[in-house]
């Protein structure tokens, strides 16, 4: 019976030229049963016709504005702590100090 092994090997990471960039202002995580998934959502502006008034704006806030999709990333639960680690580092020490408030959307 043949022995199995591990070996590590170098990642060569490559961004293709064609690979798009978007805004993602907006984001939800999903817990999966194997890991965590990430959406990110882009506020499409509503087209308001001539000068925006009260009435106008009353409207766009009881409707709401449209998020599109656009991009969705799983990260496994092993990989999670590294990723949030990652971020977490790139702040500023002034920033690691805030806590920022988690929007939890109702099921």
């Amino acid at each position: 019976m043949a022995e199995s092994s591990t070996i590590q090997v170098k990642i060569n990471y490559r961004v293709p030229m064609r690979m798009a960039s978007v805004l993602g202002q907006e984001m939800t995580v999903t817990v999966v049963d194997d890991g965590y998934l990430l959406s990110f959502f882009e506020i499409v502006q509503p087209i308001i016709s001539g000068q925006p008034t009260p009435e106008k704006l009353a409207a766009i806030a009881e409707t709401g504005v449209m998020a599109e999709c656009v991009s969705k990333v799983f990260i496994p639960k092993s990989k999670y702590q590294a990723v949030i680690g990652a971020l977490i580092s790139m702040l500023p020490p002034e920033e690691t100090a805030k806590k920022t408030p988690v929007k939890k959307l109702k099921k």
